[in-house]
């Protein structure tokens, strides 16, 4: 598929040389009717064309602008949902660690909810990569400041 940036830009290059072409030959010679005729269908189309795909691209840019700010609001989100689902997992392993788990239903039984809380934070992994493709920075930053705070032991606060 050919980039609409390019044939933009290749339709305001070739409305440029036809209108450009028009006022020579007008300059020098009258024009017939058919070949006035033939400059502006040719003016029209190649205009049109280019004004489409300007319009493609500003709209394009426009819905990523409208798409971006509700994205970073879904990603923190998201981010905060896993980090809660992480504290749980680590407090229900603190909790079967704590306690002498020896009855075999209840072993089973925490056994199933850590399980349940991998597939959560799993999940999380799997809704942030396809989040990478619309808002990448944001990503980057979140990951970069969740990577510094399991380096530290400091808190951080993402904003």
């Amino acid at each position: 598929m050919i980039h609409v940036r390019a044939i933009s830009y290749i339709g305001l290059f070739a409305t440029g040389i036809i209108i450009a072409f028009y006022i020579y030959i007008s300059m020098n010679r009258t024009l017939t009717a058919t070949e006035s005729a033939l400059f502006q269908v040719f003016s029209l189309a190649f205009s049109t064309g280019t004004s489409w795909a300007f319009g493609m691209i500003s709209s394009e840019k426009a819905a990523q602008i409208l798409v971006k700010s509700h994205a970073i609001k879904a990603v923190r989100r998201i981010v905060d949902l896993g980090h809660r689902i992480s504290r749980l997992s680590s407090q229900i392993e603190s909790w079967q660690n704590q306690y002498d788990v020896t009855q075999k239903e209840a072993i089973i039984c925490f056994d199933m909810v850590i399980q349940a809380n991998q597939n959560y934070i799993m999940d999380v992994s799997s809704i942030l990569e396809d989040w990478r493709d619309i808002v990448p920075d944001e990503i980057k930053r979140l990951d970069d400041a969740i990577k510094l705070a399991s380096e530290n032991p400091v808190i951080v606060e993402v904003n």
